[in-house]
């Protein structure tokens, strides 16, 4: 299988974490489409092909703003293989909404594809359990292809919608896997 085994990441592990290659190439993107309906409106994400693939990284990815938070507010979780980190997620927890927040999940390039995320994700859930939380969310931005189709098999359900989340003006898909009162998923 993996050969990888997780741990809880220490302050000596943000640095390497924060270094590792995240862009990932996607020939699909999720375009937002919204309709008035009457004084409300429904929204929905639609899967489009590119005509080329592009590579792209997380528009939080490098910022050491979010690097300073993540640090100080997070809990970080290290997938380890053969003595190196080949993958990491970042924990944070709401406590006003009484939710766990994943903001990062990160597997090496030549990591992927092998279960690495699924253990990770699986983690932050048992985590979030754990901690009692009512759900995890993760926000996403609808670029992320391959993001949006994992947390989907993964029982992620789409909760929302930021078109100004990111500096770029990138559209943010907010998912939430609820965790009482009906667990599904993973």
């Amino acid at each position: 299988m993996t050969g990888a085994r997780l741990r809880a990441g220490s302050a000596a592990d943000w640095a390497s974490c924060w270094a590792m290659d995240v862009a990932y190439t996607t020939d699909h993107v999720w375009q937002l489409q919204v309709h008035p309906l009457g004084e409300s409106r429904s929204a929905a994400l639609t899967r489009v092909r590119l005509p080329r693939p592009i590579t792209l990284k997380d528009p939080l990815w490098g910022g050491e703003p979010a690097l300073a938070q993540f640090q100080t507010d997070g809990a970080l979780v290290v997938a380890e293989r053969d003595g190196g980190s080949v993958g990491f997620a970042v924990l944070l927890d709401d406590h006003a909404r009484n939710v766990s927040a994943m903001p990062m999940l990160a597997v090496s390039p030549y990591a992927r594809r092998q279960g690495i995320g699924t253990m990770l994700l699986a983690e932050c859930v048992a985590s979030a359990q754990t901690r009692a939380r009512r759900a995890l969310t993760v926000t996403v931005p609808a670029r992320n292809d391959p993001a949006i189709l994992f947390l989907q098999r993964a029982g992620f359900a789409m909760a929302g919608y930021d078109e100004q989340y990111y500096a770029a003006n990138d559209v943010a898909v907010f998912f939430a896997y609820r965790l009482r009162g009906g667990d599904r998923g993973l």
